[in-house]
């Protein structure tokens, strides 16, 4: 396959901060919430020194993730510039929360041209909820109405759960009504250390996943919304894959188009591995 003549992955995740200002309830980083000490914050000289090497291996996409990138700014900011004047794509993962209009251009300014950010739900007591964070409906609206003004391209993620299996049609009609142009309908991959009462809440049965799917084919059919997943959806659970293509495809870049960089240096195949 043309993956195994790579040179390089095409795409390198980074993260900027183990720190995030939420705790979401499917998160695979849930363990860093319980312990402070395991916060680390990637310094410029290191980030240099990474994309020092992207740059010598021809590497041609980058994301900026966290943790919560934001809550490393001045890194975030200084590293869309240094990319962006080498010529790599980047993007940022964030639960856009922090975002003020300010840090806002300043990004946009420094060249950064897209966003993904995450609405759990339509209904501010659900989102709030799984993302264990009071007001973040209010905070994530906000930020993703601010970036779209200033010109940022927005990406929404609606990760599924049993809270929102049915909020799918109204949390992407409101994700258009705010400027996003992706609407992601991302499975929950469990971590070997998920606890079965966050399995019970994340983890569908694949039969589940239809009606769900169905809801999303409905926004981008009446929106224009373009529809798909972070996650592959495997072809046993849809049977139609011609209904359901825009949900499969992706399979698993693990070490092969894509790696990750934890804001420690250590690297990984996917942040998912465990």
């Amino acid at each position: 396959t043309i993956t195994d003549e790579l040179k390089a992955p095409t795409n390198v995740d980074i993260e900027l901060p183990t720190a995030c200002n939420h705790a979401c309830r499917y998160c695979y980083n849930f363990w860093r919430h319980e312990d402070a000490s395991a916060e680390t914050f990637m310094s410029k000289e290191t980030l240099d020194h990474i994309i020092d090497d992207l740059v010598a291996n021809e590497v041609f996409s980058v994301v900026l993730t966290g943790g919560e990138p934001f809550a490393n700014f001045d890194v975030l900011l200084h590293g869309v510039e240094r990319l962006t004047r080498e010529g790599i794509l980047v993007s940022c993962n964030t639960n856009i929360t922090l975002a003020s209009e300010e840090r806002l251009k300043q990004l946009k300014e420094a060249g950064l041209p897209h966003i993904l950010t995450s609405l759990s739900s339509y209904d501010p007591e659900i989102n709030d909820l799984v993302f264990n964070r009071p007001g973040a409906f209010a905070r994530i609206v906000r930020g993703i109405i601010t970036a779209v003004a200033v010109g940022i391209k927005i990406s929404v993620n609606f990760v599924v759960s049993r809270h929102s299996m049915g909020h799918v049609y109204k949390t992407g009609v409101l994700a258009r009504a705010l400027g996003a142009s992706n609407f992601f309908l991302t499975r929950v991959v469990p971590a070997a250390s998920c606890s079965p009462e966050v399995a019970r809440e994340f983890v569908l049965a694949p039969e589940d996943y239809i009606p769900v799917l169905e809801e999303a084919i409905r926004v981008r059919d009446q929106t224009g919304l373009v529809v798909g997943s972070l996650i592959q959806y495997p072809v046993c659970f849809l049977k139609d894959v011609d209904r359901y293509a825009d949900f499969v495809g992706r399979g698993c870049t693990a070490g092969k188009k894509m790696v990750c960089i934890n804001a420690n240096g250590e690297t990984h195949a996917c942040f998912h591995e465990k």
